[in-house]
């Protein structure tokens, strides 16, 4: 069930998803756990509030999506004082940091608070990854600070934002030398270059800007010759990376 709401949140079914998580959740809640068990319980209790929030967020219902991220946030806290702060749950404890402060960063006058949790999530994360090789943590590290990175912009103060962003994209270029036929990572990166480019604009860098903003135009100009823009990319992304390398260039 945990996984069949996943699925249905990407594939925009809202209202399913919400109805296959929280009988996830009712059936975990009848059942007894113990040793490894109960933490992988603990960790798919949190995962399927995690999912209520997602599905509940996008049916509009946002203050009660930060209740069920909240929940999950407090279910991680509660499993680490239980059984420790192992690289598992230190790793879910981010992402639930991460729900939370995405939530606030989306509601008037949230920014601030928004920061606070990302600036807890992401030491947490760089905790993980001390331990070694995570991929799933390393893909949530670059997430949180790209986030990061967008609410220092809006509180104006690009040049914090700057450093997040160039730290993100450099581990979304390391994660893509290692999977170079990786079109989402490559759209990815696309997509950071632009906010790049903004940054440097920003800070009145017209040169770096314009830099980033090449890069950016070679990685669009290569998914579409293998035939793999997207609907979004053709209508939305491409086209404004293309105004924005035209304003950043000069031509």
């Amino acid at each position: 069930q945990r996984a069949e709401a996943y699925d249905l949140v990407w594939a925009s079914e809202f209202a399913r998803a919400e109805r296959v998580a929280r009988a996830g959740l009712d059936s975990l809640s009848g059942q007894r756990f113990s040793g490894r068990s109960l933490i992988d319980a603990r960790i798919i209790a949190a995962q399927l509030m995690l999912r209520l929030g997602d599905a509940t967020f996008y049916q509009d219902r946002k203050q009660e999506a930060l209740g069920w991220y909240r929940r999950a946030r407090d279910q991680i806290r509660f499993a680490i004082r239980r059984h420790g702060d192992m690289p598992r749950l230190l790793a879910a404890l981010g992402e639930t940091h991460w729900n939370v402060g995405s939530t606030i960063g989306d509601m008037p006058g949230g920014l601030t608070r928004a920061l606070g949790e990302m600036n807890t999530a992401i030491p947490l994360l760089e905790r993980v990854l001390s331990y070694g090789p995570d991929e799933r943590a390393d893909q949530l590290l670059s997430i949180l600070l790209n986030q990061r990175g967008a609410y220092l912009l809006d509180l104006d103060r690009p040049r914090e934002a700057l450093a997040d962003f160039e730290r993100s994209l450099a581990m979304r270029e390391a994660a893509a030398r290692a999977t170079p036929d990786n079109v989402t990572l490559r759209r990815a990166i696309a997509i950071q270059l632009h906010t790049l480019t903004e940054t440097h604009l920003a800070l009145g860098d017209v040169p770096a800007a314009c830099l980033a903003a090449r890069r950016a135009i070679s990685i669009w100009r290569a998914i579409e010759r293998g035939g793999e823009l997207t609907a979004l990319d053709r209508s939305d992304e491409y086209p404004e990376m293309r105004a924005l390398h035209a304003r950043a260039c000069g031509v």
